[in-house]
């Protein structure tokens, strides 16, 4: 006798593949892929296409889109699976991740935690632990075991650089206290730049940001060098190779 599936189970187990699928597509191309329709029972709601989203207000369309392009996955994706399955802490890590991708254009200072988070949580991966302990040893807070984890992946300027702005502190004061870092409480306010002269005799200047506006170098060196760090050390783990 065969029983008809727990569709409630099923539907768990189908939404849990489909977000791993999204976190991995989001992961090879560092685009925010996100989930519009979750698994339903076709016999009770037919599948379709979701609705498109609306244009903005004065939006003009001339319709002429470009032809797709095909992209192939890495073959390394394929065998992400298999290990996500085996290694908790994998599919912790890039569900983090993919958070984070998806905070960050509205909420920056939460997505910091999620990257921040993502390399914590790999420092418990089959891939790494090992190599974590070693360096720290048995029963290292999760600070030490982040700082090793980013040694494992940074170059030297970048690991420097993060040091030097206290990524953890900044991961800590928002966790623990609601510490806002970006554009949070000042969403629609210019972001300064200032006119950056050259080393070279009779070069041309540059504009830049301004050491003065922490806003601006949160958002555009801190948050990035962190996500990228954290989906060089997620493509690792996967068995991709994060140069590619």
């Amino acid at each position: 006798l065969v029983r008809e599936p727990n569709w409630s189970v099923v539907a768990g187990d189908m939404s849990a593949d489909l977000r791993t699928l999204t976190g991995l597509l989001s992961l090879v191309w560092c685009e925010p892929w996100q989930v519009r329709t979750a698994p339903t029972q076709c016999a009770l709601l037919p599948p379709r296409v979701p609705d498109p989203r609306p244009s903005p207000p004065y939006w003009s369309d001339d319709r002429n889109d470009p032809d797709p392009h095909h992209e192939a996955l890495p073959d390394w994706v394929t065998g992400a699976w298999d290990r996500i399955g085996r290694d908790r802490s994998l599919s912790t890590a890039l569900a983090s991740w993919h958070e984070g991708l998806l905070l960050t254009p509205s909420h920056p200072s939460f997505a910091h935690v999620a990257f921040v988070g993502a390399i914590e949580n790999l420092a418990s991966s089959a891939m790494f632990g090992q190599l974590v302990l070693d360096s720290v040893g048995a029963g290292a807070g999760s600070t030490k075991r982040f700082w090793a984890m980013v040694d494992l992946e940074a170059t030297p300027e970048e690991a420097a650089n993060l040091r030097a702005w206290k990524v953890d502190e900044k991961r800590g004061a928002t966790a623990h206290g609601g510490g806002l870092h970006g554009i949070e409480q000042i969403y629609g306010a210019a972001i300064l730049l200032e006119w950056v002269p050259s080393d070279a005799p009779g070069g041309v200047g540059r504009l830049d940001l301004s050491p003065s506006d922490p806003v601006a170098n949160f958002l555009f060196r801190v948050l990035p060098t962190v996500q990228d760090i954290a989906r060089r050390l997620l493509t690792r783990a996967l068995g991709g190779d994060p140069a590619s």
